[in-house]
């Protein structure tokens, strides 16, 4: 699964923006404790293949970085 993540801060002096793209791996589990309810829960890894970062205001500029992390995250979800 494909995901961009990342934030957005304007003030006065302008604004900067970070995005970092993602290639996401969950895994989950789904039970069903009874016949109308279900849980799901599970782990996800998450490969960064892309990080930008870009600046407007008095001066404008980006830059692109080679990122090389991953993210860990537990996942759940009832319904």
């Amino acid at each position: 699964m494909y995901s961009q993540q990342g934030y957005k801060i304007t003030n006065s002096s302008g604004t900067f923006t970070q995005k970092l793209d993602y290639i996401n791996l969950p895994t989950m589990l789904k039970a069903y404790p009874t016949k109308n309810f279900f849980l799901e829960a599970g782990p996800q890894i998450g490969l960064a293949i892309a990080h930008k970062e870009e600046y407007s205001g008095l001066f404008s500029g980006s830059q692109v970085y080679n990122p090389n992390n991953f993210d860990l995250d537990l996942n759940f979800e009832e319904v």
